[in-house]
């Protein structure tokens, strides 16, 4: 996206009056204008300074190779992407070396109506399309058509480590001295920015959501909001912090929340002019990590900031989601208040996490597609070290 697209996006996502309704009711943001071209590769775009490199090429490029002009009429050129059954940031990760694989093998790929079934009602028969936009428009890009599929978890998919050659040539033309892990990360990020298109009845809903001033908290008595009239936007230089924990503690070592909290005050102590605001956003999947580190940060004379989702003691969301009926019945629900902060993760001006979480890895990826905020800090507080990203 151009840097006038990631602006109105940016706007319509933090609700900022310097757009009026009329002009965002106009605005298709599943499609952004610089996709829509007549050309199978396009020219090399200088991207801004703060995006991910080659962001414009990049998703021309897929929009390209997913929306031709004349779409194959044989169901062979097509295949169906079956995710995998865990996470939302490990499955959206997944489905994105799908994408790398249809990409190198020229098929189009196409939702499965396996995917995202953790976090879409069970009237809806389309996974993850009940959340995003289609990945083609083509008339054959139907599940109940097709007979390739493919499938695979974060340790075994074909494509685990693949960047589609002709996206990989450019790129290291662009940035040679890019590692293959590196390139690897920055894939991910290109991926799950095609895959996450909100749909339009998911990006209203939390629109909705962002306008609701009884869902989020503040410290009392602190100008934690900014002083035009949008109540609910954050100051410049808030950090973000999502401490992640659930059933995440099968898969690395979950991190404790004064971590968080001393990476918060090194970062404020070490720019003290860009983080001038001494605002933190506390996002977690756990209700518990929440509410002791905004006692703790409160006692010491910072802001908070936090959405009151529904959220559970240890974060055992999808643990509990095979246990628990009204988890099972409202799981779009909840999967629309967790994209809703995520969201709300672009509005910060910093971030503390660790990429060995998939949420973690959604928000310093996304930070550079979403909005043009690449040249913010985003600091490592777990056990990943070089060019380890995680899987």
């Amino acid at each position: 996206m151009d840097n006038h697209i990631q602006s109105i996006l940016y706007e319509f996502l933090t609700g900022n009056n310097y757009y009026n309704k009329e002009n965002i009711s106009n605005i298709d943001f599943s499609t952004p204008t610089v996709l829509i071209q007549d050309y199978e590769e396009p020219d090399v775009v200088e991207d801004s300074f703060s995006s991910s490199p080659l962001l414009n090429w990049t998703q021309t490029f897929i929009w390209n190779h997913q929306n031709p002009k004349v779409c194959p009429s044989s169901k062979s050129k097509y295949i169906v992407s079956r995710g995998h059954p865990w996470g939302l940031g490990s499955q959206m990760h997944v489905i994105g070396t799908h994408l790398a694989c249809a990409i190198e093998k020229n098929l189009i790929l196409v939702w499965g109506s396996s995917t995202c079934t953790r976090y879409v009602n069970s009237s809806c028969s389309s996974g993850c399309a009940c959340l995003f936009e289609p990945l083609s428009h083509c008339s054959m890009a139907s599940e109940n058509m097709i007979d390739n599929y493919i499938t695979g978890g974060p340790h075994d998919s074909p494509c685990r480590f693949l960047v589609p050659s002709r996206i990989k040539r450019k790129l290291r033309e662009l940035k040679p001295r890019m590692t293959d892990y590196q390139m690897t990360y920055w894939w991910r990020g290109q991926s799950i920015a095609y895959l996450m298109r909100f749909n339009s009845d998911l990006r209203h809903h939390i629109q909705a959501l962002r306008q609701d001033k009884s869902l989020f908290y503040k410290t009392p008595g602190k100008n934690t909001y900014s002083s035009n009239n949008a109540f609910f936007t954050f100051p410049r230089g808030t950090i973000n912090a999502h401490i992640r924990r659930g059933d995440k503690y099968k898969e690395m070592r979950l991190i404790d929340d004064e971590v968080y909290i001393e990476a918060f005050v090194k970062m404020i102590s070490e720019m003290p002019l860009h983080f001038s605001s001494h605002t933190i956003f506390l996002s977690s999947d756990d209700e518990e990590a929440i509410q002791s580190s905004k006692n703790k940060l409160e006692s010491m004379g910072y802001s908070v900031i936090y959405s009151k989702i529904p959220r559970w003691k240890n974060g055992n969301y999808i643990e509990m989601m095979d246990t628990d009926e009204y988890i099972r019945k409202h799981r779009q629900d909840f999967a629309k208040y967790h994209l809703l902060e995520l969201q709300m993760s672009m509005e910060a001006d910093g971030w503390i996490g660790t990429r060995a979480s998939n949420w973690n890895r959604m928000i310093d990826e996304l930070r550079c597609i979403w909005v043009s905020k690449c040249q913010m800090p985003f600091v490592e507080v777990g056990d990943i070290h070089g060019d380890d990203y995680g899987w």
